[in-house]
């Protein structure tokens, strides 16, 4: 206000200029931390897997946001169980680059080895949101919210799992099973009970489902 046109067409490219180096920094800085994030120095000691970790840590430190080379490097590091590494790489990855959904798949499972259950919960929630017709991204939300304690949810979000899935339910089946009976809620857990015996009839012999039906249907 109260400036000359050239005094005020200057102000306006500093400030343009001040705006490109702001995101020029952030983007150095957030490019730096997935770097450095993804060639931390390992949690665990690493077996069969550590020549081809450092190729695929290599390739990511070369191009940060390469999702081939980041998930090849997560799903090796969960393979050797450095858990809190995978995390950490899929974590500075989702902040950097545009999002890979098969990364969450590998950050969901490293979160549950180590126990960080909303986290699990947040990942399944994204791929739910990404594929919601995908039965097993419902069933493991619904496991990890039974290992956070929130039995209603994870008997809602393993409900829809068998229902996606129809017939060949079988894991969520059993879990949603679990989950009602732990509510002491048998009769809800006659339906998936029933259905994976008449579907997997062998396994249900050699799992004695039979006879845990029965109980349910007597309870």
């Amino acid at each position: 206000e109260g400036l000359c046109p050239a005094c005020s067409s200057n102000q306006q490219h500093r400030g343009t200029a001040m705006a490109a180096v702001a995101v020029l920094g952030a983007t150095l800085v957030v490019g730096g931390a997935l770097v450095w994030l993804s060639s931390m120095p390992p949690t665990v000691t690493y077996g069969e897997h550590r020549l081809d970790i450092e190729r695929a840590d290599a390739r990511v430190r070369n191009a940060p946001c390469d999702g081939q080379s980041a998930l090849e490097l997560a799903d090796l590091l969960n393979k050797e169980r450095d858990h809190r590494r995978t995390i950490a790489v899929v974590d500075a990855f989702d902040e950097a680059c545009k999002p890979v959904p098969r990364l969450w798949w590998e950050s969901y499972a490293a979160r549950m080895q180590v126990q960080d259950h909303e986290g699990a919960i947040n990942d399944a929630s994204r791929l739910i949101a990404d594929s919601p017709d995908d039965g097993d991204f419902w069933w493991w939300r619904g496991k990890a919210k039974r290992e956070a304690g929130d039995l209603a949810g994870a008997a809602a979000d393993l409900e829809k799992a068998v229902e996606l899935t129809g017939p060949k339910a079988y894991f969520s089946a059993l879990d949603l099973v679990d989950v009602r009976e732990q509510q002491q809620r048998p009769c809800d857990a006659v339906i998936p009970m029933a259905m994976v015996v008449r579907h997997n009839k062998d396994e249900a012999r050699k799992q004695r489902l039979e006879t845990q039906l029965k109980r349910l249907i007597s309870d």
